[in-house]
């Protein structure tokens, strides 16, 4: 991905320098955009996976121990219990998707700002013949391939930070005495 940016940013030099410094201006604040909500969605994954786990566990600790609930008609309490383990899931996944969410918000505003500058631009070259229809073309959809490539790169990123919150909350069990 890294070596496509940099033969585009290249190759808009030879069409217009002002097209590659916009292209690798906003590809730079695109991926520190992603970078800065990385290390929040790993947190908030973290929590999530521990709520997880510890309503799955909560579950079959009450299932395996059902004679026990019976014998203490403790059905009311336990059910008590485990709807409140799973509204606290419910609450860490929904903080965790609102965190991607508004990473998300961030990126698709950047793409209509990058997307309304080159075609601003290109309209007012065109007007003033500095450009060709083939290089307004050749803009446009160099532009939209870098930014779906960086799409999906970045959303790896953010799903390998969400596992990477999965692992640690796993290694932190494994590792607990």
């Amino acid at each position: 991905q890294t070596w496509g940016i940099i033969i585009a940013t290249i190759t808009l030099l030879l069409v217009h320098p002002i097209f590659a410094v916009i292209l690798l201006c906003w590809s730079i604040a695109f991926l520190c955009i992603t970078f800065l909500f990385l290390k929040p969605i790993q947190h908030l994954s973290f929590a999530f996976a521990e709520s997880k786990t510890t309503s799955v566990g909560r579950m079959v600790d009450s299932i395996s121990n059902i004679i026990n609930v019976r014998l203490f008609a403790r059905h009311k309490e336990e059910n008590q219990e485990i709807q409140k383990s799973i509204a606290t899931v419910v609450s860490n996944d929904r903080a965790m998707q609102r965190k991607i969410i508004l990473m998300r918000s961030f990126w698709d505003l950047s793409i209509i700002i990058l997307m309304s500058l080159n075609l601003f631009i290109l309209l007012n070259m065109y007007s003033k013949n500095q450009v060709t229809i083939g290089d307004f073309t050749f803009v446009i959809t160099l532009s939209i391939g870098i930014l779906w490539n960086l799409w999906y790169v970045a959303g790896q990123f953010v799903s390998f930070s969400e596992e990477i919150g999965v692992c640690k909350q796993a290694l932190s069990i494994i590792s607990h005495p």
